[in-house]
């Protein structure tokens, strides 16, 4: 025998009963031919029987829930996926002051108050009710929170008209930048500790705070009070050095002046802008540690060119040259008397240059003769003698002369 179900009132059958309804059935035999036959059973009511709806059993693990605004939707069902338990497939739907919603977007003052409910379009709906009590949750969507990092100022270099510009965190999407205005301030780091706000210009060291705030009112969206730089610098402009050349060699002739300000003199106004800043520091060969006396007597003198310590907005790689002061050729006049005679004194008839640095001298014969004096008298008449000048420099170096050969006949 075989159960045959029709939902009431349709006059479809069916061979088994699963969604909630009311039911007629009917009692047949199977392959019965014609042996046998039966009639449906029937009620006054018109159905044989009822399948009521079970009540559906929807825990939620937490009845508040968090989330950050992002601009796009946000879906509810995405939200409350892993606090709810649903049980035998049942579909939810989401109610929010009585329309149906499966998405929010926007920060309000409070939290939104979401119903949940059966999907009455589930074909399976009838099967199941949450019973009299309705599943309420809040959501609290929070306002994204525009955050600045990484800031950084680099690369900066002396400009009398120039003003860093901090680069603000890559993180910031360029919509939110629109949102938001940067205030810049600037403060001049001392040591340990920063002085008073300044407009950066000079060359050092500094600090910048960043202040983010809103240009309108927006809910979905709130700024971060203030970001830091690390300490940041402003580096010295570097410059170069004109009227001379690192590794120059300059060579004067010995004339008794003082070389040094007259080749300072000469950098200062190729160089006008810092003149008052150049610093000349000299050595000599022959003499330890610093020279500063006059470049004056023959001699190898070096000089390095450098910015002083207090010019710090500026920098000068130290340009460091050769001054060389080279002797120069004593005078070699020396005079011979027209008439010489026996027993006239030498130094009387032959005379010898007058030079203000070194001495002349006379040898007789020869280079390491014996030496003329003021007592030395012409010897022999008839011969023709010969005689050295020989010139001796003094200590400065700053004259010389080969000897110089005289010959002279004694009547």
């Amino acid at each position: 025998m075989v159960i045959i179900w029709t939902p009431w009132p349709s006059t479809t059958t069916d061979t088994k009963a699963f969604a909630a309804g009311y039911y007629k059935l009917k009692a047949v035999i199977a392959d019965g031919g014609d042996n046998y036959s039966g009639d449906p059973i029937q009620t006054t009511e018109g159905y044989a029987f009822r399948i009521t709806p079970a009540s559906a059993s929807i825990t939620v693990g937490s009845q508040s829930f968090q989330t950050d605004y992002t601009g796009e939707q946000i879906f509810i069902a995405d939200i409350v996926a892993d606090k709810i338990s649903e049980q035998h497939g049942i579909k939810l739907t989401y109610w929010l002051n009585g329309v149906m919603v499966d998405s929010l977007t926007d920060v309000r003052d409070t939290p939104y108050t979401i119903v949940i409910k059966l999907d009455e379009n589930d074909a399976n709906y009838n099967n199941y009710s949450l019973g009299d009590d309705e599943v309420k949750i809040e959501i609290t969507i929070r306002p994204k929170k525009i955050v600045i990092t990484d800031l950084t100022v680099s690369g900066w270099e002396y400009d009398l008209n120039a003003k860093p510009d901090p680069k603000y965190g890559t993180n910031i999407p360029n919509a939110d930048k629109d949102d938001v205005v940067f205030t810049f301030k600037y403060y001049k780091q001392n040591g340990t500790y920063l002085g008073d706000e300044v407009t950066p210009t000079d060359a050092g060291w500094y600090y910048v705070v960043v202040t983010a705030t809103l240009k309108n009112d927006n809910k979905n969206l709130t700024a971060s009070d203030e970001a830091t730089s690390p300490n940041f610098q402003i580096t010295a402009k570097p410059i170069t050095l004109s009227g001379a050349t690192d590794g120059d060699r300059i060579e004067r002739d010995y004339n008794g002046s003082n070389y040094k300000t007259t080749f300072e003199d000469y950098i200062k106004n190729a160089n006008p802008d810092f003149a008052s800043k150049l610093v000349f520091t000299y050595t000599k060969v022959g003499v330890d540690g610093a020279y500063e006396g006059n470049i004056q007597n023959q001699g190898t003198y070096g000089v390095t060119i450098s910015l002083a310590n207090t010019e710090t907005n500026h920098s000068l790689v130290p340009v460091t040259l050769s001054i060389v002061i080279k002797s120069v050729a004593a005078n070699s006049n020396v005079v011979v008397a027209d008439t010489i005679t026996f027993g006239d004194k030498v130094l009387e008839k032959i005379t010898l240059p007058s030079v203000a640095e070194g001495s002349w001298s006379l040898k007789i014969g020869k280079l390491d003769g014996t030496t003329v004096d003021s007592n030395t008298t012409f010897d022999a008449a008839g011969n023709s003698i010969i005689f050295w000048a020989v010139f001796t420099p003094d200590s400065n170096g700053n004259y010389y002369h080969d000897p110089v050969e005289v010959s002279v006949t004694v009547n």
